[in-house]
């Protein structure tokens, strides 16, 4: 069963619902050189095009040994409040990859360049977790970073922003309560994404773009996604 990384406070909800999905769960320790809303976040915490992953030399220390060999290691972390959090967020659609080019991590952008990426800078620091990316669409409430998806062909659905629960904030973002198996074809949200307002025509994006959908229990929530190993 494929592995599959994911906050404390996600790992604590899901572990048991996930093993019948068939993945394996791994909680990921917290960084406390973030802050608190993300410092759990997959998304923040792990860059991953769904080939490689990225992550601090230090923190992968604090993962099981059985996946640390899928890792490349580096000096670089994210850290802090926003922009400095930002450093792994890097959005990656086909051959493009969406990030903030200023607070994006130097090891980010030298990956980008060794498979072949096309490197477009968005305003949006949190390029991936505002986000939910399929092979060739995608699904955010962020006009800005939509508005740049869009630009490079691909499909784009702008959402309703807020209606997903996000620990001291407002609210969350949607690339934030998912996370989408390739392998299997199937998008996963924290929660039940037909209760969201535009929930309906979410469903039937995703089914026309050629995935099923699985919501787990609860309240639609951002937990940092998830990272499939």
């Amino acid at each position: 069963m494929p592995y599959i990384l994911l906050g404390a406070p996600a790992y604590q909800k899901y572990a048991e619902e996930l093993k019948n999905c068939g993945f394996t769960p791994i909680s990921l320790p917290s960084d406390e050189r973030l802050n608190k809303i993300v410092n759990t976040h997959a998304d923040t915490l792990i860059f991953t095009d769904g080939k490689a992953y990225i992550a601090n030399r230090e923190y992968i220390k604090n993962l099981p040994e059985e996946i640390t060999h899928h890792f490349i290691e580096t000096d670089d972390f994210p850290y802090g409040e926003y922009p400095t959090d930002t450093s792994f967020n890097a959005l990656v659609i086909g051959d493009k990859l969406f990030a903030r080019e200023k607070s994006i991590s130097a090891s980010v952008t030298d990956h980008a360049k060794k498979s072949g990426y096309t490197f477009i800078s968005v305003r949006q620091g949190y390029a991936r977790c505002s986000t939910l990316a399929l092979d060739n669409a995608a699904i955010t409430a962020d006009i800005g970073i939509g508005t740049s998806i869009a630009a490079q062909g691909i499909k784009v659905f702008i959402i309703s922003s807020g209606h997903i629960a996000l620990e001291y904030c407002k609210y969350g973002f949607i690339g934030g309560a998912s996370f989408v198996d390739k392998a299997r074809k199937t998008v996963y949200f924290f929660g039940d994404i037909s209760l969201h307002p535009d929930g309906r025509e979410i469903i039937g994006f995703i089914k026309k773009n050629g995935y099923g959908v699985v919501c787990l229990n609860g309240t639609l929530t951002d937990y940092g996604g998830a990272v499939i190993v």
